[in-house]
């Protein structure tokens, strides 16, 4: 109960009016009147509340109520603490979203402050939960306003839709600014849609779709040319530095190594859907022209900010032009830096107090000054560890034979698949898809001895270890956007084995018959990792396998603890949350 109704109610239990408490407390009526109708909102004072306690509880006294309390000042400042929590909540809810709005538009605080009449500054506190509008309401109706008049092509439309969870093709402005104010105030889904919306993409294994939108088009085919020593200042423009150092890379006709570390805060990236649009972008059309780069990763970082950039960087991974590294210490004990090098071509230097997270970057194009920071790059690559094995179309045999080296290093399993298991699949369901689908004689009992021995291996493996899949239930709309397909090897084969929709359910709810009556094995089903053609697999204090199941598969290894740790943690918040 709000403090307002709670003070509302005890003078409703005395039969007390506004003016009978003024007298009895010394307090202004109007005060008084204006507390209870909640317009004093929560700044009240604790002088206040005790005068307005010991008052009601005189009057009570005089009106000889028995039974009214005595601990209601306590009552009291209970009612308003909690009710200032909420306001903090519901505060930086709506900072929140409405910085998360903005982002996603790549909206700039001097543009919509220029429209709002308001200086930048102001859009920037109640961007980072600093300061609240005056009046929500009329300030969110004035955003409203600027969103319909600025960002509201069929680009922004696919945010909304997406954001606001609206699948319909046709949203009129009326039903936008409903929807909107809604959505500013009470969502409170977790701030992963960035990165999410992204990922979906990328579990697509459409990077070019992603990265080729008509915005980018024109600005990296247009010529590009920059002095040959630049200085950036501040988080925005190292953004750009990087932009620019990619975008040289793309717009020369050699093709150079590029090695790649970053000590910097990850959150500065990674909350930036516009930048990580463009920056892979960028690095997708620099792989299509055969550079090859070195990224070395900086693992002392959050297991959120961990995880978000190792699933960022997981297409490019499996292009085959990237290969990942680790460092275990960061360079500096002071500031944080940042080393971009394409050989024989430009290099960035950037460097951050640990403190205050100031940015100075520079870019160069001097000769001599390149390859002193290529030789520097180079040093890196002397003290660096491999970050992860990746495995192709062609390595099956080598992939067969590192899970057989490990197969002693048994551990608990979680696993996010995009469809049922093999093994909980009944025999008669697997005669049944066998029937329906034409097989050669060969590839039949290929498949028929494959899923013996694996099925078995897993079925052994849960006498002693446990086994949690997290499974995406799709609905028969989505299953028949694409071919649904029982994988069972990694190489390329044109006998797939098909399933229709009645397949798929049939199959899920052996799945579930399998989990209750095997206590070692559990079912979580989600709609949290609804992704096509991505698989994860976490092995506790094992290893981390990413695998690409449409064809050509890609298998992606992780030993490494910091990522082992990041992807147990943050997937097992996501579903608990």
């Amino acid at each position: 109960m709000k403090f307002s109704q709670l003070l509302s109610k005890y003078c409703q239990d005395l039969s007390c009016t506004n003016i009978e408490l003024s007298k009895r407390s010394n307090l202004d009526p109007s005060l008084i009147s204006r507390i209870k109708n909640g317009k004093k909102g929560t700044n009240i004072d604790k002088q206040s509340i005790e005068t307005i306690s010991n008052a009601l509880i005189e009057l009570a006294n005089d009106k000889k109520i028995i039974d009214f309390p005595k601990d209601i000042k306590l009552h009291l400042e209970n009612a308003l603490k909690e009710e200032k929590k909420l306001r903090k909540e519901k505060q930086a809810l709506f900072s929140n979203n409405f910085d998360l709005l903005l982002k996603e538009l790549n909206v700039k605080n001097n543009h919509i402050a220029n429209y709002l009449v308001v200086d930048p500054s102001y859009i920037s506190r109640i961007r980072n939960n600093k300061r609240k509008p005056y009046i929500i309401d009329q300030f969110i109706d004035s955003v409203c306003k600027y969103l319909l008049k600025y960002y509201f092509n069929d680009e922004d439309l696919k945010i909304y839709r997406e954001l606001l969870n609206y699948n319909k093709k046709i949203l009129a402005p009326d039903l936008f600014t409903e929807k909107m104010k809604n959505w500013l105030i009470n969502n409170n889904e977790i701030k992963k849609n960035s990165l999410d919306i992204l990922l979906r993409e990328i579990d697509k294994y459409q990077i070019k779709k992603i990265v080729k939108d008509k915005m980018f088009l024109g600005e990296v085919k247009s010529e590009f040319i920059l002095p040959k020593n630049r200085r950036y200042y501040g988080v925005e423009e190292t953004k750009q530095a990087i932009l620019d150092f990619y975008a040289l890379v793309i717009n020369n006709d050699k093709t150079s190594d590029i090695i790649v570390y970053n000590d910097f805060p990850l959150n500065i990236y990674w909350d930036d859907t516009m930048f990580i649009k463009k920056w892979l972008l960028y690095m997708q059309i620099a792989i299509e022209k055969g550079n090859r780069i070195y990224k070395i990763h900086y693992l002392n970082e959050s297991t959120s900010a961990i995880f978000d950039e190792i699933n960022t960087w997981l297409p490019l991974f499996m292009s085959g032009m990237v290969k990942p590294y680790y460092l275990e210490k960061q360079t500096h004990t002071v500031s944080s830096s940042l080393l971009l090098v394409a050989t024989n071509l430009v290099a960035i230097i950037g460097e951050s107090t640990v403190d205050d997270n100031s940015i100075m970057t520079r870019l160069t194009k001097i000769e001599e000054e390149v390859k002193y920071y290529e030789a520097k790059s180079r040093s890196f690559l002397k003290i660096v560890k491999p970050l992860a094995q990746i495995f192709f179309k062609q390595d099956e045999n080598e992939y067969e034979e590192y899970l057989e080296s490990r197969s002693g290093k048994k551990k608990d399993y979680i696993r996010i698949i995009n469809m049922p298991p093999n093994f909980t699949m009944t025999d008669k369901l697997f005669e049944k898809l066998i029937k329906e689908n034409t097989l050669s004689e060969s590839y039949l009992l290929y498949i028929k001895k494959r899923c013996q021995i694996r099925n078995g291996a897993i079925k052994l493996f849960l006498e002693d270890f446990q086994m949690l899949d997290i499974l995406s239930i799709l609905s028969e709309e989505e299953f028949n956007l694409k071919v649904r397909k029982m994988i069972v090897a990694r190489s390329t084969n044109d006998e797939d084995i098909v399933y229709s929709y009645q397949d798929y359910l049939d199959h899920v709810n052996q799945t579930k018959d399998f989990s209750e009556k095997h206590p070692n094995y559990k079912l979580i089903v989600t709609n949290e990792f609804n992704y096509e053609n991505l698989e994860f697999y976490i092995q506790k204090e094992n290893c981390v396998v990413v695998e690409k199941t449409n064809y050509p598969i890609v298998s992606i290894v992780f030993e490494n603890e910091r990522i082992i740790e990041a992807f147990e943690k943050e997937i097992l918040h996501i579903i608990k949350t």
